[in-house]
């Protein structure tokens, strides 16, 4: 008698290359996830370095030294495809990043004293220390 099929020992195995070839997709997902948050954080970073400078620069100006108002005052691109949003006063300033690819999550942070005069971007809670969201889709260490 000839009996046409698979047999269970190649149905297991088809399944244990499948079951590998999942946990290796869910990974390269997770490191391209990590790959933006990395751009986002590291152009958050770059902002403050640049705001930094330009209060440097400015401490000889009349008025004393004071933050930039917006990035069109900075010698500062963002990395491609990361859009960038910063309000300043001369006494402080907020950023928020995102990225294009993966709008789903964001990272801000705000530095100075700003007296009211501009709301800080969400989600940044603390002066100098950068906030990324959703904390649940971000693994890895915070930055």
């Amino acid at each position: 008698m000839n009996r046409r099929g698979f047999s269970l020992f190649e149905l297991l195995t088809a399944l244990v290359i499948l079951a590998i070839l999942a946990a290796i997709s869910f990974k390269v997902v997770n490191a391209r996830d990590q790959a933006f948050l990395a751009v986002i954080q590291s152009d958050l970073r770059n902002l403050a370095v640049a705001q930094e400078a330009y209060w440097h620069i400015t401490e000889d100006w009349p008025g004393g030294a004071r933050y930039a108002p917006s990035l069109q005052h900075l010698d500062y691109n963002t990395s491609p495809d990361v859009q960038m949003v910063m309000a300043g006063t001369a006494r402080g300033w907020t950023g928020r990043a995102t990225h294009r690819r993966r709008n789903d999550f964001r990272c801000a942070m705000y530095v100075g004293d700003l007296q009211a005069l501009i709301q800080p971007f969400e989600p940044a809670i603390e002066e100098g220390l950068m906030e990324c969201e959703p904390k649940s889709a971000l693994r890895g260490p915070k930055k």
